[in-house]
């Protein structure tokens, strides 16, 4: 039963972060007990070999019984994150608090990023330490927290493209970027951080005069499934 409360409740308390140290979210302290985003929602996609960074907020409750009713009465003391496991090579975590040792009842916030060159679905499990008070006795429990990933899409350079029917034009661009191929084709535009800058569209005139120079992404995504691909707006 204890295994039971500590894996519902350890869901919310994953703390990953980096050197950009993250600020908890102001909209989360009301709430008794979550973490945003879950695993439903997950943590978005990013590309091999791109700058990735995403953040997680948490709240723990006081009172376990807020979780399970059979510990009703017993305090959350605190817990600590041990380990996380699973992250693609070239990232790291680190939690807002230096020690990544939260108080029962606290709220934070945490974030991965780096840069990683393996492309696929990355499974991360999280190793904590919950320290709860039962009967007035602190009792140490250890659990791992599994259900959270993070999914790199390789990217192609346009050589690919034209050799597959899919032509995308020019590259470098300055205000126009053309994307013709089969019928059905959609299209979305993301940063050097895996952030959509526009709303998807269906293939066709592309309007990017609006971004600032640098390199960017277009996802192409079509019945069979989506590819990304680099270009450069000047």
């Amino acid at each position: 039963m204890m295994k039971t409360l500590l894996g519902a409740f350890l869901g919310l308390v994953i703390a990953f972060n980096l050197q950009a140290q993250c600020t908890p979210g102001a909209n989360y302290a009301d709430s008794t007990f979550g973490a945003w985003p879950d695993t439903t929602t997950n943590f978005p996609s990013g590309y091999a070999n791109v700058y990735y960074q995403t953040d997680l907020n948490f709240k723990v409750p006081n009172d376990a019984g807020d979780i399970d009713s059979t510990f009703a009465g017993s305090t959350i003391s605190s817990f600590s994150v041990d380990s996380v496991v699973g992250l693609p090579p070239g990232m790291s975590y680190t939690c807002n608090i230096s020690s990544c040792e939260y108080a029962g009842g606290a709220n934070g916030c945490a974030q991965i990023s780096g840069t990683s060159p393996d492309a696929g679905v990355h499974n991360i499990s999280i190793h904590i330490t919950a320290n709860l008070l039962i009967f007035g006795f602190p009792v140490p429990v250890p659990y791992s927290f599994e259900g959270y990933r993070i999914t790199l899409e390789e990217l192609a350079g346009l050589s690919e493209v034209k050799a597959n029917g899919l032509k995308i034009y020019p590259n470098p661009v300055k205000d126009i970027l053309t994307v013709s191929g089969e019928q059905g084709l959609r299209i979305e535009i993301y940063n050097s951080q895996g952030q959509k800058l526009q709303p998807e569209q269906m293939q066709g005139k592309v309007n990017v005069s609006g971004l600032e120079n640098g390199l960017y992404f277009i996802r192409v995504i079509s019945p069979a499934g989506s590819k990304s691909y680099s270009f450069v707006k000047e």
